[in-house]
């Protein structure tokens, strides 16, 4: 019974896995010049379920409450005033 029921889970995996091309796959080239053409992304987007509109460590992320984290930005880049929130008082070294 066991064997039957693997035989058929596996047979049943093979069918539902195998996909009929009806069109041409398209190269690397083509999908690289689709992504740069004008409304195209050419950077991942963040991930799903990321409340963020862009990847990078200097912007905060925002909560589901759509307030921001302070905690997902470096206590180094907020010391260095790399988080977007530079003052004079920040920044060694002079006054802006």
């Amino acid at each position: 019974m066991t064997s039957a029921l693997l035989i058929t889970a596996a047979i049943g995996a093979m069918v539902l896995a195998h996909r009929e091309r009806f069109e041409r796959r398209k190269t690397q080239r083509e999908l690289s010049e689709e992504r740069f053409r004008p409304g195209g992304h050419p950077t991942p987007m963040p991930n799903p379920g990321v409340y963020a509109r862009r990847n990078a460590v200097d912007v905060a992320a925002r909560l589901p409450d759509g307030t921001y984290s302070e905690l997902s930005v470096s206590s180094i880049l907020r010391s260095r005033g790399a988080d977007g929130t530079a003052t004079a008082d920040t920044v060694k070294g002079g006054t802006s």
